[in-house]
């Protein structure tokens, strides 16, 4: 329940005054409304309550009479109580064979707080007392007659002088013992929140903007009503006023008025304590810095049995999130929400966010601001073309400024690009001696300091800051910091903690392996994930890995460049992942890979070409290519870093017409598959066309790459090399399936170009065998892992498909098929079946004859298990006599359950006539039995034990309850 203007008034209002009479006679008070209403404007809108008096085991006129407030209309057992300008206390007397009894309720004054600048807090002030003067003045209503209210006082602290408080009678003294009343009636009251002042869209749980609050008391069900009418409309929080601190609520618990066991729990405490205005989320634990309440009064005498009633609580949580997410139950300095939950029948707080209506218990925190970075890239045009970290060989350089991300995009669009130097020009005529010109620099210092301080020339890991200088006369770099503009080179080192030991190798000395002995190697005894344990002798060695629960033989990878052609021999080879590849890097076995090399694993045999057949792929003999006189970029002889895979290119001389070349034949199989790639790079300005060919004589010119754009290859790719082509190096592959005829056994490279402007090179030919269907027996394919996206086919055909883990798209079930765990068929079983079944899909979960689910194509059918009979749960009274005065006692009452499947959950409830503290159940709510436990001297207790027990297999539920009672000593029973 959300906190309302007074909020002791609220919690008075909303407290049942209680009197307990021995004849079981009862009033009970229902105000029309919670309070009279004063608007913003100092005006009473509610200003008459109907206060209507409920006789229980009375028949007798009511009287009524009022404090701070006038009476009309007294009707019966009805009265309208006019508004006085203050908080009323209206009593309600009837006479009865000489027994007087009265009843009294407060009805306090509800006021809309103006909107303006921030005034000044007012408080009320509570006390109890044995005299209508204040006689015997104290914070603790307990044994007291009197209570006090002191409203809109200026300070928290509450006046000890009993003239500062205006005083009305809590109860009148017992009467005679009277007739068994009938059973008392629950009332409830009902809280809404609405934008609007009549209440209009009303709703549960209020937010940061709710502006009313509805209330509709002394209601006979706890179903709250959705109609607006029903409730009593004020303001639930003042307009905006000046910002002022951020002040805390704190709420406490404790066994006596003075603080005694203070504690965050509710559960098992008398008192609540409150402490308002607080600069810090932080609750205190001293007693004395709270204001304590009685939360239950003391006990009255016994009186008869009534029916079984329902304790209801509040719970209280905290979060740092608007709907409860991560809720705990003790608030600190930086919680932001206060989550509420009403009527509750158990003590026990609920841990599910929605239980609660949520609020604000703080403001926001304020948005930091953000740590912004600089990118850097070297790129080959002015669009990025060719991006990179290192400035070697680069024209351009890309700067992205205010980012708020350390990772710098590989995007090129993201920067700004600007030339580092220009472009080679073709050679030109040679011009007249020009004035000396004047070359400019670009100067690049790095700093840990945001001002340049002690510049150097290399970043490293730790460099905070670039300072860069443009349009500078020479070429030696100032270190004046103040000549540079200085921007973040890397953001802040974020603050973590160590981390967990790395992985390591270690050794140790033994004849055989030992768990044991291997993990006294590691460090602190303790092995991580991946450490080594090599324990050996003169005669024994043997290596394992720590998988973080068991050691296992650990492999050896051993770098290709370190094994001798022809050197590995062995009738079986071993492993979890083999990869071949070609010298310059291009994969033939292994995931994604092609089988082009002659490999045996187990019973597979793959047999093919392991070699480029192109014998020159680096332009070494240029004749062999018929372009003899040609210029070759050899990149990856000079140690340059560089994007053709072969490592090299053949510049495409310009000519004005087209320059025709046939390279030397090689030998290709008819009806073999081959793929082909090649590299090709455009520059940005060139305005011609190229071509490079398959030639096989007898067959055609088959195009690695081609200027027309309207021929395709194979896998129906249009390649063009025109201006408009792709800049840049740009790979091209296809694949192509040699005519099987009898005369085409050789093919030849043969390239064409003819352009005037720019340039274009080629690189990276290659041509290798693939292996084809001939090469892959039945049943040859066998292995421990096939790695993801390895085997590509547009259908796979087995009578059996064995997979750990299969990560599918849509599974179409064919004829027959099933998809089953357990049930070898349909309506066959235990388990999960769902397929065809005679021509139609259906599906069966569960166990046939039992609990399970079917769909039989048509209804979906839920069945549960049914008890032979019906199913029942009974307790046996408890009844104890004669025990040792001031002993402890625990017990169970005894239960029986007829017709249960036996797994059951259980919900117990427990209530006690007198002290709660010596009769009490101990055992938890959902334990199998309850245990209660009993304590005092010279007494007789009573209680209540209920049961509502659930079938968890057929649904079903049984209800029992029993009486408990306990004699201490041995005096006669009352």
């Amino acid at each position: 329940m959300s906190t309302v203007l007074n909020d002791r008034d609220a919690i008075l209002q909303a407290a049942t005054v209680r009197i307990v009479n021995p004849k079981n006679a009862w009033i009970n008070l229902q105000p029309s409304a919670p309070g009279f209403h004063v608007n913003a404007a100092g005006q009473a809108d509610v200003n008459v309550v109907t206060v209507t008096a409920d006789l229980i085991g009375l028949d007798d006129a009511v009287t009524f009479s009022a404090v701070g407030a006038t009476l009309s209309n007294a009707a019966g057992r009805t009265v309208d109580v006019t508004y006085g300008g203050q908080t009323a206390i209206v009593t309600a007397t009837v006479m009865s064979n000489g027994d007087k009894f009265e009843r009294s309720c407060v009805i306090p004054v509800l006021r809309d707080g103006a909107a303006g600048a921030a005034g000044q807090p007012v408080y009320t002030w509570i006390k109890y007392a044995d005299t209508a003067a204040g006689a015997g003045l104290s914070d603790d209503p307990a044994g007291k007659a009197y209570i006090g209210l002191a409203h809109n006082k200026s300070t928290a602290t509450e006046s000890t002088t009993p003239g500062d408080y205006t005083w009305a009678l809590m109860k009148g003294g017992d009467g005679l013992p009277g007739a068994k009343g009938a059973d008392g009636i629950t009332y409830y009251t009902w809280i809404k929140y609405a934008d609007q002042a009549d209440g209009t869209g009303l709703y549960d749980a209020p937010n940061a903007n709710t502006l009313y609050i509805g209330i509709a008391v002394n209601r006979t069900t706890a179903a709250e009503s959705t109609t607006k009418t029903d409730y009593v409309w004020s303001r639930f929080k003042g307009e905006q006023g000046v910002a002022g601190a951020t002040t805390y609520t704190w709420i406490k618990y404790a066994d006596t008025a003075a603080g005694a066991g203070l504690s965050d729990d509710p559960s098992g405490k008398a008192y609540i304590g409150f402490a308002y205005n607080k600069t810090t989320g932080t609750e205190s634990t001293t007693p004395g810095d709270y204001t304590w309440s009685l939360i239950k009064g003391t006990d009255g005498q016994p009186g008869g049995k009534g029916a079984d009633g329902a304790s209801l609580y509040t719970w209280i949580k905290y979060s740092d999130n608007a709907d409860g997410t991560g809720l705990y139950d003790v608030p600190t300095a930086s919680t932001l929400y206060i989550g509420i939950a009403t009527n509750k029948s158990t003590a026990t707080e609920s841990t599910t966010k929605t239980d609660y209506a949520w609020s604000k218990f703080r403001g926001d925190q304020g948005v930091p601001g953000p740590t912004t970075y600089t990118w850097i890239k070297y790129a080959d045009t002015a669009a990025g073309a060719g991006l990179s970290d290192d400035p070697v060989g680069k024209l351009y350089i890309g700067l992205a400024h205010n980012k708020a991300s350390a990772t710098e995009s590989t995007t090129a669009s993201e920067y700004t690009w600007s030339l580092i130097r220009g472009e080679k020009g073709d050679q030109g005529v040679p011009g007249g001696r020009g004035a000396d010109g004047q070359p400019l620099y670009t100067w690049i210092k790095y700093s840990n300091s945001s001002n340049g301080a002690n510049p150097y020339d290399v970043p490293t890991d730790s460099t905070l800051y670039i300072g860069i200088a443009v349009n500078k006369t020479t070429s030696t770099e100032s270190t004046t910091p103040g000549d540079y503009v200085w921007s973040r080179f890397r953001g802040a080192d974020g603050v973590g903690t160590a981390g967990a030991r790395g992985a390591g190798h270690y050794y140790a000395t033994g004849s055989t392996w030992s768990d044991v002995v291997a993990q006294a190697a590691c460090p602190g005894s303790t092995p991580v994930l991946n450490d080594v344990v090599t324990i050996s002798s003169s005669t024994y060695a043997m290596e394992k890995r720590w998988t973080g629960s068991a050691w296992v033989e650990n492999g050896v990878v051993i770098p290709g460049n370190l094994i001798v052609p022809g050197s590995v021999l062995g009738s079986a080879l071993k492993a979890g992942t083999v990869e071949i590849r070609k010298p310059d890097g291009t994969l033939l076995l292994g995931a994604g890979g092609e089988f082009g090399a002659t490999v045996k694993v187990s019973n597979l045999e793959v047999s093919g070409s392991s070699d480029n057949i192109i014998p020159d792929p680096r332009f070494k003999d240029l004749a062999w290519w018929g372009r003899v006189g040609s210029a070759v970029g050899q990149f990856a002889e000079d140690g340059m870093v560089t994007d053709w895979k072969g490592g090299a290119s053949l510049y495409l001389s310009k000519n004005a017409g087209e320059l025709i070349s046939y390279g030397q034949f090689f030998d290709l199989v008819p009806g073999a598959t081959y793929r082909m790639e090649i590299q090709v790079a455009l520059s940005n300005d060139f305005n011609g066309r190229a071509s490079v060919y398959l030639t096989i004589p007898g067959d055609r010119d088959y195009a690695m790459v081609d200027r027309d754009s309207g021929l395709r290859w194979s896998d129906n790719m249009v390649v063009q090399l025109t201006s408009n082509s792709p800049k840049g190096v740009i790979s091209y592959s296809t694949t192509y399936t040699i005519p099987v005829n009898g005369t085409l056994s050789k093919g030849r490279i043969q390239i064409r170009n003819s352009h005037t402007v720019g340039n274009v090179e080629v690189g990276s030919v290659s041509i290798t065998r693939m292996a084809d269907a001939n090469l892959v027996v039945n049943g040859a394919v066998t292995a421990e892992k096939i790695a993801a996206k390895a085997v590509k086919a547009s259908n796979i055909d087995v009578d059996t498909l064995a997979a750990i883990i299969a990560y599918l798209g849509n599974v179409e079930l064919g004829a027959g098929g099933a998809l089953r765990q357990g049930k070898p068929g349909y309506g066959v079983g235990k388990g999960i079946w769902i397929g065809d079944h005679n021509g139609t899909p259906k599906l069966d979960i569960g166990e046939t004859g039992g609990a399970g689910i079917i769909w039989e194509g048509f209804d979906l059918i839920i069945n549960r298990p049914k008890l032979a009979s019906p199913f029942s749960v009974t307790l046996s009274n408890v009844r104890l006599t004669q025990q040792v005065n001031g002993s402890t006692i625990q017990f169970s009452a005894p239960k029986t359950i007829t017709s249960g499947s036996g797994n059951y959950a259980y919900s117990w409830s427990f209530s006690s006539q007198g002290v709660s503290s010596q009769l009490a159940m101990i055992s938890s709510p959902a334990a199998q039995d309850a245990v209660i436990k009993a304590n005092a001297s010279n007494s007789w207790l009573y209680g209540y034990l209920a049961l509502t027990l659930k079938d968890l297999n057929s649904g079903l539920t049984a209800t029992s309850n029993c009486e408990i009672v306990v004699q201490f000593g041995s005096g006669a029973e009352p």
